[in-house]
């Protein structure tokens, strides 16, 4: 659930555009709440809570179109390792904790690159890197060429290997988000990330081999289509699968840990 606009709105309007700052939530005694303020956002994370809240701002009018990028890209020259460019490692921290995704509890043993000329953070899965947009660039996901491998086509943590029982979702940081979920669970799922709402002929080819598939698409119209569609060829192949209704309006990134597993596990019993 977002957090109250009356909880942390105002404080990040108060802030000049483009900087963010910590400061108290409601009675806690920590600053655990960050609050930003950005060129067509109002934005808030609260590290105790683990919720957090977007306001977009009307009638912004942003100096350029989105830039246009391929959805395969070439390895940047000027990829560095995040946190070697402060400036650009501070806008993927706000990116990623108005995703709902903490870099300190949910990537460890995840690779991170950041290139500004590219303006994307790039990260590591086992089938090879994909980059998230870090600015005013479409689109948000784009895979890396990388030598000897084929392009991603689904991603899973470095650690991962699709196999058991797996739970699909859309992008890549819902997959991060529900694997640091279910993490300690006695039997957890695999999360797999099918980098959009279609099944590709590659991960088709590894699910075959795994006992059951639960699709935990986005909570939006393209979400369930895919979902749909996902399910049914899944099942033409003779596999058990469970659709998984994530909230209207959510994906599984926005969801609180407990949240995640809960509806996991009233879907799935």
């Amino acid at each position: 659930m977002p957090l109250p606009h009356n909880e942390w709105l105002a404080k990040a309007q108060a802030l000049p555009v483009g900087q963010s700052r910590r400061t108290y939530h409601n009675e806690e005694n920590r600053a655990n709440l960050v609050v930003g303020n950005d060129v067509d956002r109002w934005w808030a994370y609260c590290h105790r809570c683990h919720e957090g809240g977007v306001l977009m701002k009307e009638h912004v009018d942003l100096s350029q179109a989105p830039e246009q990028q391929e959805r395969v890209m070439p390895w940047p020259a000027d990829a560095v390792p995040f946190g070697t460019d402060a400036e650009l490692s501070r806008w993927a921290w706000r990116t990623l904790l108005g995703k709902g995704i903490d870099l300190h509890t949910m990537l460890p043993g995840v690779p991170m690159y950041t290139s500004k000329q590219q303006k994307r953070l790039i990260v590591g899965s086992a089938q090879g890197w994909l980059g998230r947009a870090l600015g005013n660039v479409q689109p948000k996901w784009v895979a890396y060429r990388s030598p000897g491998k084929p392009v991603p086509v689904y991603a899973t943590h470095p650690h991962d290997t699709v196999q058991g029982d797996v739970v699909l979702t859309e992008d890549y940081f819902s997959t991060l988000k529900i694997r640091w979920s279910l993490h300690g669970q006695p039997d957890p799922r695999v999360a797999v990330a099918v980098l959009g709402t279609s099944l590709h002929t590659r991960l088709l080819a590894q699910l075959l081999p795994c006992r059951s598939v639960a699709v935990a698409f986005d909570g939006d119209s393209a979400g369930m289509r895919g979902s749909l569609a996902v399910a049914q060829r899944l099942r033409a192949m003779g596999k058990t699968v469970t659709e998984v209704r994530v909230p209207e309006g959510l994906d599984p990134k926005d969801m609180r840990s407990d949240q995640i597993k809960e509806l996991l596990c009233s879907t799935l019993k």
